[in-house]
């Protein structure tokens, strides 16, 4: 019973780490931007700072600039292109200080704001770039939580279901083996016991 349930379990890592993208574990980003920006809701400015990093410093040219694209919680885009702002490396790096007016009079506008760099000498986002790995920075704005999660649960749904799912199956095999194992564990005291039980009642009778 337990070399079947050691099976169950080594053949359920396999599928699990099997079904990850290439290099998902130990692949470093070639782009990565932190942000401490916040909107303020008296003006709608966002302000703050993003430190981009560039780890394939291939990337780097003078047409780099940073952006942003707005979504609602629901992952629809509603603000495709925010203003762009020049960049200024000190090696592979950059703190780029960020005071623009969202385009929203509105103060209570529930959005996602997520920061891109679009590259004007070659003409492409880098969020565009299916063979770049970019680590984005976003920034949730509005007065209802429940809406943001609702939309992380869209997000984690539509762009790594299979993820998803491989990791619910694992996880219920686990508990479900080890279920299992407490059973047959279980079993095996009763049976010892009713054993020691009739071997005593056969001592007592002569």
């Amino acid at each position: 019973m337990k070399k079947r349930i050691v099976s169950v379990l080594i053949l359920l890592c396999v599928v699990l780490f099997g079904a990850l993208p290439s290099g998902a574990v130990s692949a470093v980003p070639d782009v990565v931007l932190v942000s401490d920006c916040k909107v303020n809701s008296a003006t709608m400015h966002m302000i703050g700072t993003v430190h981009i990093t560039v780890n394939n410093t291939v990337l780097i040219n003078p047409g780099l600039k940073l952006s942003y694209h707005i979504y609602d919680t629901y992952g629809d885009l509603m603000y495709y292109e925010g203003e762009r702002i020049p960049l200024v490396f000190e090696g592979n790096e950059a703190n780029v200080p960020v005071d623009v007016a969202l385009p929203f009079e509105e103060k209570k506008t529930d959005m996602r704001i997520t920061f891109d760099i679009i590259d004007e000498q070659n003409l492409y986002w880098f969020s565009t770039d299916p063979n770049m790995y970019f680590e984005t920075a976003v920034l949730d704005y509005g007065y209802d939580p429940w809406k943001f999660t609702k939309g992380l649960y869209r997000d984690i749904l539509s762009g790594q279901l299979p993820q998803l799912i491989v990791n619910v199956l694992f996880w219920g095999a686990t508990v479900a083996a080890l279920v299992m194992w407490k059973k047959a564990v279980r079993r095996r005291k009763e049976a010892f016991a009713a054993k020691t039980q009739q071997a005593s009642a056969g001592e007592g009778n002569p």
